[in-house]
């Protein structure tokens, strides 16, 4: 199956825990790429800094809406993907922020991470045809609430 095609037989309204069985890695990150700049350049030029050390907003940012669309919804399972996945590396250079640092942004930017997330939801429906089938705000909604559920499961154990 080529990529960008949705398999026979999908319902078209059934967005897959990971986009990339829909458009492939190489275009999943293009699209978190674009759907990030969307948010303004004065936010993600800013230095997020958490215990003491100091990230760029725009890589935290980018990194959790990857992660979210591949359906990498605990904050230590990004952490550890960013050390030994080439894709979460790539997106996390030059230092991938801790799993504690990841929940905190979350926490803090939550209307960033949703407003991306929608953004990078509604860019793939549109390039596949199913506009009508998935709502945008809803699935960015729903795969925040997953992150905040598989942290508040995480830190129970």
């Amino acid at each position: 199956m080529g990529m960008g095609v949705i398999p026979k037989g999908v319902d078209r309204r059934d967005v897959p825990v990971d986009l990339v069985d829909w458009v492939g890695a190489d275009r999943l990150i293009h699209d978190v790429l674009e759907a990030v700049q969307g948010e303004a350049t004065s936010v993600l030029e800013v230095q997020y800094v958490a215990g003491g050390e100091r990230y760029r907003f725009q890589m935290i940012l980018t990194l959790l809406v990857y992660a979210y669309g591949r359906g990498v919804f605990d904050a230590s399972e990004i952490e550890s993907r960013c050390l030994s996945e080439a894709d979460f590396r790539y997106l996390a250079t030059p230092d991938c922020p801790g799993a504690g640092v990841l929940r905190m942004f979350r926490r803090r930017e939550k209307s960033h991470v949703r407003s991306a997330l929608a953004r990078l939801f509604q860019s793939v429906s549109q390039r596949l045809g199913v506009l009508g089938g998935v709502d945008a705000e809803v699935e960015a909604s729903r795969r925040l609430e997953a992150a905040i559920a598989a942290d508040n499961l995480a830190l129970d154990y």
